[in-house]
């Protein structure tokens, strides 16, 4: 099952720790003869990633989430490489002692962006004491921390997920194109909320507010705990994210409609976290849920915290066909050698479906998938092919301990 990620959900507790964002909060700025700068992006699992140097330091990997309200650096370990001064140590819980987070402060920190953008060096960030996200495994690609609210609060920003790049805009040379859909947001805590209305048999027709999450790759996700959100009868039970005791589970299933404005979506994926197993945190302060990366990348996106709205043009994925995986695996990059990854591990194998069927489990180290490897298809390219089609013929070669094994399973859509 392909896990969606939703990244950093234990980190919505931040804003109660007490730090002043006057000290926090002092945001980027760009040569004095540019009011816009054209930033390339990479997209992994509908998740935004950036080239960002702390301290002049060696380029490394951010992902742009719009969720996050302060600078992070997920590894401590890089942090001591860059030789950081830790000012002190902070403790965030979550709904037990044993989901809780160790962090240390960081202050007078310099960021830097490609095209000259830049923090002052009275920038305050966080640095995670240990790994907690694994997102090199999750994503497959090395990615060391995260930027949100510091971006959007001070640029107009615009994610063309087509062409991939984002732009940061000077907010007063900024000026709307009439191609593009404006919609009214509110900015709360920090965070971008949208009016969305669910159309569905069986939840009838839902409008409320939503926060659009650059963070989560997952389409939408919508809390059931309300009496007017469903989930449908036609579902799978998924793992949904992971929290420091482990996986956290919901369900996927087909709504008809998402709408936004003009725009209105057909038949897409939405998760229901399960609200026995699920941190209330998963939400990341939003009541009702999120719209996230998988619906986002539908669509040009410009993002105007400034005058509180978000303009939308369709992109050639717009009627694209939302797929979920087929196989019942979720798999991670496994087999660090250096800076590369030499193989996938099967993280978790959905009961009755078709690779738990064929025999595969959790543990399994997959050398090839069709005969591909994974330097030939890495991570994304190995989950594209387990929703490619219903029916489609796979064929793993594995390794389980000292056994090589092989093992032939057929795709099939199940939502």
């Amino acid at each position: 099952m392909r896990k969606r990620i939703i990244l950093c959900y234990l980190l919505s507790f931040i804003p109660f720790l007490g730090i002043s964002q006057a000290n926090i909060h002092h945001g980027f700025k760009v040569p004095e003869d540019r009011v816009r700068i054209r930033i390339p992006f990479k997209l992994y699992d509908n998740l935004i990633v950036v080239p960002v140097k702390v301290n002049g330091g060696m380029e490394m990997n951010f992902i742009v989430d719009t969720g996050v309200q302060y600078p992070i650096l997920t590894e401590k370990a890089i942090g001591d490489y860059l030789g950081l001064e830790y000012t002190r140590e902070i403790v965030i819980y979550g709904r037990g002692s044993v989901d809780s987070i160790r962090a240390l402060v960081v202050k007078d920190i310099n960021l830097e962006l490609p095209g000259g953008v830049v923090s002052d060096f009275t920038q305050s960030f966080l640095v995670l004491e240990h790994d907690y996200l694994e997102l090199e495994k999750n994503l497959g690609i090395d990615v060391y921390g995260v930027l949100g609210y510091d971006l959007f609060k001070r640029f107009v920003v615009r994610i063309d997920y087509e062409e991939g790049y984002i732009t940061l805009i000077e907010p007063e040379a900024f000026k709307p194109r009439r191609r593009f859909t404006k919609v009214p947001i509110k900015v709360i805590n920090t965070k971008p909320y949208m009016t969305v209305t669910i159309k569905d048999g069986e939840n009838a027709e839902v409008t409320q507010p939503l926060m659009v999450d650059t963070g989560a790759s997952h389409s939408i996700l919508l809390d059931p705990q309300h009496d007017d959100i469903i989930v449908p009868e036609i579902n799978v039970a998924s793992v949904i994210g992971r929290g420091l005791a482990g996986d956290f589970y919901g369900f996927l299933g087909r709504v008809d409609a998402i709408q936004v404005d003009e725009f209105e979506i057909n038949k897409t994926i939405a998760t229901f976290p399960d609200p026995n197993t699920t941190p209330e945190t998963v939400k990341r302060g939003s009541k009702y849920g999120t719209l996230g990366g998988e619906f986002l990348s539908r669509f040009d996106v410009i993002i105007d915290y400034h005058n509180e709205g978000i303009y939308l043009k369709k992109n050639r994925y717009y009627d694209s066909h939302f797929e979920h995986d087929m196989s019942g695996l979720y798999i991670v990059a496994n087999g660090r050698n250096g800076s590369r990854y030499e193989n996938f591990e099967v993280s978790s194998v959905r009961e009755n479906s078709p690779a738990h069927l064929a025999g595969i489990q959790k543990g399994d180290i997959i050398k090839t998938i069709n005969g591909l490897d994974y330097e030939s298809i890495k991570l994304a390219g190995a989950n594209a092919i387990l929703r490619e089609k219903p029916g489609k013929k796979i064929v793993v070669k594995i390794k389980r301990n000292d056994q090589k094994l092989r093992k032939v399973f057929r795709l099939e859509r199940l939502i």
